[in-house]
């Protein structure tokens, strides 16, 4: 493509998305007002400049996030040069790997699971000890910590006698081999899994302390309450700590990350609110610079304490950088230079002279400084805007995304991209043999940037195809997977993170606790996932059905997912479906052939539904998509093309006398046939902001229920319903971003649906419940990138999901086996029998 028809399409699209998206993400400075000063002159850290200074706080030290044993002892000098005089293991680092992955929450911790009641395997306390033995050789208290009801699936009882001597076995372990500080953390409890008293959190608290200080009268104890932050100002916490400073013995230290869970300042006087009302000693957990292991770094100094803080609070507890602990060092520095003396404290000061502490190049040292400035961190970059934190704050994607979204010349989006590109060259020079997770952090973040400039283009160029300042062309323009990118212009506000790293799956302008949908909740569990198709370049886009007694599978193969070479469509059967073989490859000379889907018709013929587009080069010319027939699976029949008058028909569905299919572009239209070959029109849904794909069933007898995605406005999704003849529809949002939508219906009524959604910035595949009122996500399907684009079966009591992923290297197609709960009404059935 020319650079001048890439400017057209960019000028176009700017006019057009400023009238037809209301932009969700503002654009923010690419170039951040935050800068790195570096010394002339080297100065010792921490900065005093009267010798013989006693620390601000008593207790100054890190944790780390989920590290392994190894990242601990390389962070050992960091503590030293520091001043630092604690480390504490992060609960997560005690668990163990899964045998088979949970699939829950999209991230690292579907890998591990807390089995606190067994314990650790031998070759993992030789590790352990090496830390152990290293902290006490450099003057360093080592604290072990343990959560025992966190991810757990079996948590710990706190009045179970079994459940503490399995817990306190863990302990004297780390006594017996020299430790002298422990931590009994129960924070990020889920309610529903275990009960949340102060109380009894307090006596579980006490009954551990005395049983290590009967070895050791100088052991030291820290106790992480479930709720640690706040001022005490929410009446349940209030209670719950109310309860926990009466019982708890006077020598424990409590922990506190301050007036949030990441909080951007932290003031003196809200540390002596809540240590009124705690009544014990605190030990402040910062939640700065870590990152939950979510795609992002934060590198600029501390920020936003106040100078007396140690006046009230004993303890200083930074909370680390996951992935990344290789240039923890940096950020987690400016806190010990911070914790020694806050009192002369100055953060400009301090990153320059860690910077400059690094290495003696003054060119090294640049590209360090530009890093920096170019990850300044959650606290600088949010200012004065708020008062909370965001651990998953990437502002590289967040102004890749500005730009495109506000219509920038792509000529700027690419120097963009490249600056990007030159700090990772110079970083690879500067340091071949250090920052290597920091190398493949910025490796992913091109690649990622890369992805959304070439996805950006393919979705507006079709939405330049559609304005009427150009030339008609023979169809219109079909908007399923050009405009596919928009997905990925959700501001940073629309993912809300806790401090454990769980994910809440959330669109803009809806409330974290959203609770739509169903009062009996769907459980869901994956029982297997298996790669069943990849020899294509690029598999994708799926469905998937049970017809005489034979599963089907049917995906588009390409070079890419668009503007690759014209899409062919593979059909997979399989008997079992575990051993799967071609049964068909559907092309049509000069069409590029997708989005496949099948139907049972009514006269019990198997009908398969596929999207087409022309294409001249990348020029979209016309649509002419089609069906297909076969009785046996084995003989297709010649391709009926449809005619749906420039609309573009997306995944029909059958209720045993009709077929019904929303068909899109120029706004959502409702059509029926009785033979999937000749439609007519219902309605006209009448629906705005880029309302495309929609998943149809029947609810009951004479209703329809739709969910339909939306790329405008705020993205979310659209529930709707309607008695026969179907021509008044009700819709609502589902509260949450579904986009390739699909639906089936459980046997009980329920309605389980999958689709792409969003989970840490990252595109996922997420099955949930669907209801009259809201789409409840329950799990996440392994995989990522390129992916989802769902087909659902419900079989012999199974939901059976086709879709396709890019996490293993290249865009392949996965079959997905998962259990799901039987309804109350169900069970209640079954148990009278």
């Amino acid at each position: 493509m020319s650079i001048k028809n890439v400017i057209l399409r960019f000028t176009l699209c700017q006019i057009i998305f400023c009238l037809a998206l209301p932009p969700v993400w503002s654009q923010p400075e690419v170039t951040a007002s935050f800068r790195v000063t570096l010394p002339d002159t080297i100065i010792q850290l921490p900065y005093h400049i009267e010798k013989g200074i006693s620390p601000g706080f008593k207790i100054r030290g890190i944790k780390g996030y989920a590290w392994t044993p190894e990242q601990y002892l390389a962070e050992i000098p960091t503590l030293v040069a520091g001043k630092a005089n604690f480390l504490m293991n992060c609960y997560l680092s005690m668990f163990s790997t899964r045998e088979k992955p949970h699939y829950k929450y999209g991230t690292f911790l579907d890998s591990i699971e807390n089995r606190w009641w067994s314990p650790l395997p031998s070759e993992i306390k030789a590790e352990w000890i090496r830390v152990i033995n290293a902290c006490a050789e450099n003057n360093i208290n080592f604290c072990f910590s343990m959560n025992p009801q966190l991810f757990s699936d079996r948590p710990l009882q706190t009045d179970s006698d079994d459940d503490f001597e399995l817990l306190l076995k863990h302990y004297e372990w780390a006594q017996q081999n020299g430790v002298r500080w422990f931590s009994l953390c129960l924070d990020d409890l889920d309610e529903k899994m275990v009960e949340i008293e102060g109380r009894k959190h307090a006596l579980l608290a006490n009954r551990l302390f005395e049983a290590l200080r009967a070895n050791d009268k100088e052991a030291s104890f820290a106790f992480c309450p479930t709720w640690y932050w706040g001022t005490g100002s929410d009446p349940v916490h209030r209670l719950y700590l109310e309860a926990l400073a009466a019982t708890l013995y006077p020598e424990v230290y409590v922990f506190w990350t301050g007036p949030h869970i990441v909080p951007v300042k932290i003031a003196t006087a809200e540390a002596l609110e809540f240590r009124n009302i705690v009544k014990h000693r605190i030990i402040l957990w910062d939640n700065y610079p870590v990152n939950d292991n979510h795609p992002a770094i934060h590198l600029g100094p501390l920020t936003g304490r106040d100078r007396d803080l140690c006046k009230v609070i004993d303890g200083y507890m930074s909370n680390s950088l996951g992935a990344q602990s290789d240039i923890n060092s940096i950020p987690v520095l400016t806190s010990m230079d911070y914790a020694y003396n806050p009192d002369e404290y100055d953060p400009d000061r301090s990153i320059g002279q860690v910077i400059a502490g690094v290495t003696p190049d003054r060119a090294a040292q640049m590209v360090l400084a530009r890093l920096v400035e170019t990850y300044p961190g959650s606290l600088i970059l949010a200012g004065n805007k708020s008062a909370k934190g965001k651990v998953g704050l990437n502002p590289v994607r967040d102004n890749l995304m500005g730009l495109l979204t506000s219509g920038a010349q792509p000529g700027i989006v690419e120097d963009y991209i490249n600056q990007q590109q030159l700090l990772l060259k110079e970083l690879r020079g500067s340091f071949p043999d250090r920052y290597q997770s920091v190398i493949n952090f910025l490796k992913n973040d091109i690649r990622w940037m890369r992805e959304q400039q070439s996805n950006f283009l393919e979705a507006f160029s079709e939405v330049v195809n559609r304005s009427p300042s150009l030339q008609a062309s023979p169809a219109n323009q079909r908007n399923s997977e050009g405009i596919q990118a928009l997905q990925v212009t959700h501001g940073p506000d629309d993912l809300l993170y806790s401090s454990s790293g769980k994910d809440t799956i959330q669109c803009p302008d809806t409330p974290a606790d959203n609770t739509k949908g169903s009062p009996e909740p769907i459980v869901a569990e994956i029982i297997s996932v298996e790669k069943i198709w990849d020899k294509a370049p690029h598999n994708a886009f799926t469905g998937l059905i049970r017809y005489k007694g034979r599963w089907y599978c049917a995906f588009r193969e390409s070079t890419k997912h668009v503007y690759g070479i014209n899409g062919k469509i593979r059909v997979l059967t399989s008997r079992d479906g575990k051993k799967w073989k071609s049964a068909a490859l559907l092309e049509s000379e000069g069409i590029d052939l997708r989005d496949p889907s099948f139907v049972i018709t009514p006269d019990d013929i198997l009908m398969l539904h596929i999207g087409a587009s022309i294409y001249e080069g990348e020029k979209h010319m016309g649509y002419k998509p089609a069906v297909v027939f076969t009785e046996n699976g084995r003989k297709w029949s010649d391709f009926h093309y449809l005619d749906f008058s420039n609309k573009w028909p997306w995944h029909p569905f059958c209720d045993g006398k009709e077929i019904y299919v929303v068909a899109y572009g120029g706004g959502p239209s409702l059509y029926k046939s009785r033979d999937g070959k000749q439609y007519e029109l219902i309605c006209d849904f009448k629906l705005e902001n880029f309302v495309n794909e929609a998943a149809i069933l029947q609810k009951d007898n004479d209703t329809l229920m739709a969910l339909i995605r939306r790329d405008g406005g705020n993205r979310q999704a659209l529930i709707g319903k309607a008695a026969s003849p179907f021509t008044e529809w009700q819709w609502k949002e589902c509260g949450h971003y579904v986009g390739g939508p699909a639906m089936v219906s459980l046997p009980d009524g329920r309605v389980m649906a999958g689709g792409r959604s969003y989970i840490g910035g990252e595109a996922k595949t997420v099955i949930g419940a669907v209801t009259d009122e809201g789409f409840n996500p329950v799990l996440i399907l392994p995989g990522g990138g390129d992916c989802s684009y769902p087909g659902m079966v419900w079989h012999e009591d199974m939901l059976v999901v086709s879709y396709y992923s890019s996490h293993e290297g290249k865009s392949s197609i996965y079959i997905a086996r998962i259990r799901v709960n039987e309804s109350d009404q169900d069970k209640k059935e079954r148990e009278s029998e």
